[in-house]
Formats: C-alpha cells, sequence, structure tokens
C-alpha cells in the first residue's frame, strides 16, 4: 500500500485494496503504525485459522514496513499456526480418506 501520508493521492495507483478485499476475506486490517504490526497479525492468524479456516487481508503501508526496527518482537508469530503432518498407520483411518478422494469427480 502506499505511504502513510500519500494515501488517498494517487500513489501506487493508490487501490482501495481494503473495500476491494473485504468481501472474500474473513476480515480486512489496515496496519497504520508500526506498534500495530505484531498485534494486528496475532490477530490475523487467529481469525485465518478459527472456525472454518479461511483468507485474511493485512494492508501494510510503505512507511510501515520499511520503518526500522531492533526488535524480535514478533519472531514466532506464526510458529503455533503452521500445519502440523499427521503421520499415521492407521489403514481404517487411511482408507477414509484416500477411498473418497479416488472417487471424486471434477
Amino acid at each position: 500500500a502506499a505511504a502513510t501520508l500519500t494515501q488517498g493521492l494517487g500513489a501506487l495507483q493508490d487501490i482501495d485494496q481494503i473495500s476491494i478485499l473485504q468481501p472474500i476475506v474473513k476480515k480486512a486490517f489496515n496496519v497504520r503504525t508500526v506498534r500495530d504490526i505484531v498485534p494486528c497479525l496475532r490477530e490475523a492468524f487467529q481469525l485465518s485459522m478459527s472456525g472454518v479456516p479461511g483468507p485474511v487481508f493485512v494492508q501494510l503501508p510503505l512507511d510501515v514496513v520499511y520503518y526500522p526496527l531492533e526488535t524480535r518482537a514478533g519472531m514466532g508469530l506464526c510458529e503455533r499456526y503452521r500445519k502440523k503432518e499427521i503421520q499415521t498407520d492407521d489403514t481404517a483411518v487411511l482408507s477414509r480418506v484416500i477411498v473418497p478422494t479416488e472417487a471424486a469427480e471434477k
């Protein structure tokens, strides 16, 4: 997104990304300050994985993205939301997944 001070002035084609994406995401976030990045991303990850998982959109203006930071506040933020691989050799479980998949039609 355009830098905060240039929004509405035609910078970077000044597309209203929030309005465009709101109908197709669970929530569209607009980060306005550096201090809001981590709380916003934390909420976005949580919301995207809650209930029926779905997309969220986080808009980060260029001045916020390129602001110099010396912090590790957001390190590991998405680790708890990584998809866990489930390993099983339980043929009953596998057959409930594989058979419907093989029989599925486009």
